[in-house]
């Protein structure tokens, strides 16, 4: 069995991320507009946005750096 590799790593992290972010936005169009529960949920969407975007500049900056 080999290790994965760093970008494997990071693929699978943002697959994990993503399906995570999915999950959130489909319970987030079930709920009803202006409810604290509704505004939460979306508000958790936006910042795995975030993390995502910012995730991807690392990994791909940290593979960059290890490759050389």
């Amino acid at each position: 069995m080999t290790t994965p590799t760093l970008n494997e790593r990071v693929a699978e992290a943002v697959a994990l991320i993503s399906k995570a972010q999915a999950e959130i936005l489909q319970i987030v169009c079930e709920l009803e507009p202006n409810t604290q529960a509704r505004n939460a949920l979306t508000m958790a969407w936006c910042d795995l946005c975030d993390a995502i975007a910012t995730a991807k500049d690392a990994a791909i900056a940290e593979v960059h750096h290890v490759q050389g």
